[in-house]
């Protein structure tokens, strides 16, 4: 079993070998949870990437985050109850700016040295979110 720590440096090391903050949180975290994301999953997070298409707005790792909650605990129909799902995306939005100051993109740049850093912080809270509500 791979443990918490070996995901998060994952996640670093995702960034480091050229990945987007989006791709790497998603990869990473996905292998933890034992997801098999295939290629357009990871496709469909490229666009995150730079804060949404690099406007610098909303942080890549939240929207990667995201996508991950979702696929694990997202509706397939519009009758479906999807209230657990939106509240742990509101839990890691919410302790991502506790912890790291800002969902913004530009701020989280201006804020921390390393985006590779920055992702496994975003990779540690969502497994820590995930992991309380099991």
């Amino acid at each position: 079993m791979t443990t918490q720590s070996e995901i998060v440096r994952r996640a670093g090391d995702y960034m480091r070998q050229g990945y987007h903050c989006s791709e790497a949180i998603l990869m990473a975290v996905g292998e933890f949870l034992n997801l098999a994301l295939d290629e357009n999953v990871i496709r469909a997070s490229s666009g995150f990437a730079g804060g949404v298409g690099r406007s610098r707005d909303l942080c890549g790792a939240i929207s990667g985050g995201v996508m991950l909650i979702g696929i694990e605990h997202g509706r397939t129909s519009a009758d479906q109850n999807d209230d657990f799902c939106q509240e742990l995306s509101a839990r890691f939005h919410q302790r991502f700016v506790a912890e790291l100051g800002s969902s913004q993109c530009a701020a989280l740049r201006e804020q921390h040295e390393s985006c590779a850093i920055l992702v496994e912080q975003a990779a540690r809270i969502l497994i820590d979110v995930l992991e309380e509500k099991r």
